[in-house]
């Protein structure tokens, strides 16, 4: 997932190669309405293509993510996507990535506007 546009959309491919390009990114996740800095991450190789039994392992939300990503607006459609997923008509991709940094600043200025932990 990535943020953009004032909330949180599955990854293209698009977005991907920015990322690679650009190198490190800051990780930033919201948990019960808390921002939390995460790290700095480095995608480190080739995406991986997860299989039927990878996905069907994969948390609902994380699923749930993933089919609305696929839907292109057409909500009636979620259950076949969803079949789809797990039947291998439709992958999904895994991009392997690596914490490299910290940004203290970046750290205490969500802790101290949104009262999250540090992780």
């Amino acid at each position: 997932m990535a943020i953009g546009k004032g909330g949180w959309r599955p990854c293209k491919n698009k977005a991907i190669k920015k990322l690679v390009e650009r190198g490190e990114t800051n990780i930033v996740t919201r948990i019960s309405g808390s921002f939390y800095y995460m790290g700095t991450y480095i995608i480190v190789d080739d995406p991986v293509r997860l299989t039927t039994d990878d996905f069907r392992r994969l948390p609902q939300p994380v699923q749930n993510s993933l089919v609305t990503g696929a839907l292109g607006g057409q909500k009636e459609a979620a259950p076949e996507i969803l079949s789809s997923y797990e039947n291998g008509a439709h992958t999904a991709l895994k991009y392997p990535f690596r914490r490299v940094g910290f940004d203290e600043a970046l750290d205490r200025h969500l802790r101290s506007h949104t009262g999250g932990v540090q992780f």
